[in-house]
């Protein structure tokens, strides 16, 4: 139990929170992009 709660904890980003934010936010994107279509996130670095 004791290590299942540690496990469940985010590890800190390597970058720092602002990297893991971006990294959220990237993930978002991407699963976004699947639903629309490989194009769509193939695009997504132009539209940044």
């Amino acid at each position: 139990e004791r290590a299942r709660g540690h496990r469940h904890r985010r590890a800190a980003p390597r970058g720092g929170a602002r990297l893991g934010l971006a990294v959220a936010r990237q993930r978002r994107r991407v699963r976004a992009g699947r639903r629309l279509g490989r194009r769509a996130a193939a695009g997504v670095p132009a539209a940044l």
